[in-house]
């Protein structure tokens, strides 16, 4: 049984219906297809069309594991997909909050193109049956509780009165999923506006594909409550200056209250106006951004007033294992980005070497070097998909994802001639420097705080690599800029994209060497390398050769600091385009 049939009699028409949806197979991608990229696998080149709203999709395209916080929202996405739906899994199992996958291939290309033919097979023959199973994310189903309206504290299930005053419990309505949870579990469907809308699509209640859609458009305004005080009615006695009658205004009662009473109170805008203000919620599944970036925003209008970042991907304890055997660690420590798994592996493997339980040699040497670089031009070009996916380029969003896959799929073969174009495109793409110059600049006090790409586009270079004698000798430059913006943060990557490319060839091809453990010379060692997002640094202490403790500092958590001060009182789609452009990686936020 197809868990996303739906329940119809499969007529001609149906059937109609069901060979243009095996044609077309629009797919959304959880976490993102980003991380598919980033393993090699291109979705659209094995005949997924990529969307960017489940209420678009068809297929439900799952790549990578998905952490509690990201599974409960894959499910709400799939609630919100309309019937006929498929499950895809690609190389990974499925979490319990999701039904079982309808179809599961291998994380590589052939088998993937092979695995897509087939579900157009299924669904070509699945689309429509007589039954139908349902499904319903735990976190759309609501319940009735019963509270006191004199102390909310009291909450129970079954109605009744309160034990404090004896006044009877009135029902309220909650959600499946409470706290932070509730306000990004509904996060797959947005506007094109970079506004965000709640769902509750595709409720599906005994399997008849009813649906009850109840959504706010976080663009619009908001209702006033009402007449809040009516002050004016204690002060009635005298009207001397219309002292204590803000409420009426001297209209004798009418009920009036005045723009100035009404918004004594509220906050106020840099320019002195009175609005109301609201928050919008992007993430954790929002396009363009990171999967797993929960971005919350307080709007004054249109205006960011104020902003909350937090992500829930990574607990390093959890993926390290710990205490872990030493000649297992770098394997380990790879799993904690997982849009640089090749930079944590290269940092593992240097804070071994610094312990003495291997020996750096030459081959070593240049071939982490040569993955460093490979790595950073896959990021960049990762990031520049997300980018020009928010900036309104499709064509730099599809490019981009497709060449890091290209890249990754077949790291002898380098792409020199497409990586060069694409940025040369960039460069030249019209009114791009004017659409972000003066976007998101970071202060001289952020910029001390920043590292990597995000501090070297405001003309401050510190760059690890410098320091690396063997990256001296082929002429490495670090790339930087003198605005540290938006645009200078992409002008940086562009370079950086580049130079890697270059060095890379310099390198030429270099065997992995055979890595030979021994004992380590010390019970602490460290190591820093300068990751795509900038510098990462780990110390380790050893204990029997196993490694019982890690400490590590990754780039992405320092650069959130910099975030809510780079969007203050900027648009919302100024705003999103500025937290893209720091390249924060949820992964490595929180460790």
């Amino acid at each position: 049984m197809i868990t996303g049939t739906r329940q119809a009699h499969p007529s001609f028409l149906r059937r109609l219906v069901s060979r243009v949806l095996a044609i077309e197979r629009r797919a959304f991608v959880v976490p993102e297809a980003a991380l598919a990229a980033g393993r090699g696998l291109d979705l659209e080149a094995a005949g997924l069309s990529l969307v960017s709203t489940p209420r678009h999709a068809s297929v439900l395209v799952v790549v990578d594991d998905l952490p509690p916080d990201l599974a409960r929202a894959a499910a709400v996405v799939y609630a919100q997909m309309p019937r006929p739906r498929w499950i895809l899994s690609v190389g990974t199992p499925l979490p319990e909050q999701l039904p079982p996958a309808d179809l599961t291939v291998d994380a590589e290309q052939a088998v993937l193109a092979e695995g897509v033919a087939e579900l157009g097979r299924l669904m070509r023959m699945g689309a429509f049956g007589s039954q139908a199973e349902d499904f319903v994310a735990e976190q759309l189903v609501t319940r009735s509780q019963y509270t006191c309206p004199m102390h909310p504290e009291v909450v129970q299930d079954e109605p009744g009165t309160c034990p404090k005053c004896g006044m009877d419990l009135v029902p309220q309505e909650t959600s499946g999923d409470s706290g932070e949870h509730a306000h990004h579990h509904g996060d797959g469907e947005m506007d094109h506006q970079g506004g965000e809308r709640h769902g509750h699509g595709n409720h599906e209640h005994g399997g008849d594909d009813s649906s009850d859609e109840h959504e706010m458009d976080h663009g619009g305004g908001m209702e006033h409550s009402g007449h809040e005080g009516h002050e004016g009615h204690e002060g009635h006695e005298g009207h001397e200056g219309h002292e204590g009658h803000e409420g009426h205004e001297g209209h004798g009662g009418g009920g009036f209250m005045s723009m100035v009473a009404m918004t004594r109170d509220m906050p106020r805008s840099p320019d002195g106006l009175a609005m109301e203000r609201f928050e919008a919620p992007y993430g954790p599944l929002y396009p363009g951004l990171p999967a797993g970036l929960n971005l919350t925003l307080t709007l004054d209008g249109d205006a960011v007033a104020d902003s909350r970042i937090s992500a829930g991907n990574t607990r390093i304890d959890d993926l390290l294992g710990l205490p872990s055997p030493l000649d297992e660690f770098a394997d380990r420590l790879s799993r904690v980005d997982r849009l640089a798994p090749a930079a944590y592996r290269v940092l593992g493997l240097r804070a071994i070497e610094d312990s003495g339980a291997l020996d750096r040699n030459d081959q070593m040497a240049r071939h982490s070097t040569s993955v460093l670089e490979r790595q950073r031009i896959a990021s960049h070009l990762i990031w520049l998909s997300r980018f020009g996916m928010l900036l309104g380029l499709p064509w730099l969003g599809t490019e981009a994802v497709s060449l890091a896959a290209r890249f990754q799929r077949n790291p002898g073969a380098l792409p020199v001639e497409s990586l060069e174009d694409l940025v040369g495109r960039v460069r030249r793409t019209p009114l791009l420097n004017r659409r972000l110059s003066g976007i998101g600049t970071l202060s001289e006090d952020l910029l001390s705080h920043a590292t990597g790409p995000n501090q070297r586009a405001g003309g401050v270079v510190r760059d690890s690599r410098t320091e690396d004698p063997l990256l001296a000798d082929l002429g490495f430059t670090a790339a930087s800029h003198d605005a540290a913006d938006a645009y200078g943060r992409l002008a940086v990557r562009l370079d950086e994209i580049l130079e890697s490319l270059r060095l890379v060839r310099e390198l030429g091809d270099i065997p992995a060497p055979d890595l030979r453990f021994g004992s380590p010379d010390k019970r602490t060692a460290q190591a820093t390398v300068e990751s795509p997002r900038g510098t990462a640094s780990v110390r380790i202490d050893i204990e029997q050769n196993l490694v019982s403790k890690v400490s590590l500092e990754a780039p992405s958590s320092a650069h959130l600091e910099l975030a809510r001060p780079a969007i203050q009182q900027l648009e919302v789609a100024d705003a999103l385009v500025t937290i893209v452009s720091l390249d924060l990686s949820p992964w490595e936020i929180g460790l």
